[in-house]
C-alpha cells in the first residue's frame, strides 16, 4: 500500500505523543519504527518526510520563516533542524507554521532547545 500523507501525519503524531515533548526519546522511537519498516516503505516514508520538508523551502514560506530564524540567531544548517523538529512536533503544528510563520512565531512557547534540535532528520534517514 506504502506511505501515504495521511499515514505519515497519523505515524508522526503518534510518536511525538508518545515521546512527550521529549526529542530524545522522539528520535528513539522514529529510528525503531523505520527499522520496522520494509525497504519499500521506508523510501515511501523518508519521500514524505523531504516533501512536508521541501514545503517548508518555498520561497514565501522560506523568506519569511528563515527571516524569524535569522532574528533569533538561527545559521542556514540550524534552519535544517528547525524544519525536521518542526514536522516532528505533528501536523497541527507543522501546518500553522506553513500557513503563516508570524503566528506560528508569535504564539510559539517551545523551549529554544527543542527548536534547535538536530537529530529527528538523521532517525528518518535510519537504514
Amino acid at each position: 500500500m506504502g506511505i501515504t500523507e495521511e499515514i505519515f501525519w497519523n505515524i508522526i503524531n503518534d510518536i511525538h505523543n508518545k515521546a512527550n515533548g521529549d526529542m530524545a526519546i522522539k528520535c528513539d522511537l522514529m529510528k525503531a519504527y523505520m527499522l520496522s519498516l520494509s525497504k519499500t516503505n521506508k523510501d515511501d516514508f523518508r519521500d514524505m518526510f523531504n516533501s512536508v520538508i521541501g514545503a517548508l523551502y518555498i520561497t514565501d514560506h522560506e523568506n519569511t520563516m528563515s527571516l524569524l530564524w535569522r532574528t533569533v540567531g538561527g545559521s542556514d544548517d540550524g534552519y535544517s533542524d528547525f524544519c525536521a523538529s518542526l514536522v516532528s512536533r505533528g501536523k497541527n503544528e507543522y501546518s500553522l507554521a506553513l500557513k503563516d510563520p508570524v503566528l506560528f512565531a508569535k504564539n510559539n512557547k517551545l523551549p529554544w532547545q527543542i527548536l534547535f534540535y538536530e537529530g529527528f532528520q538523521y532517525a528518518v534517514d535510519l537504514d
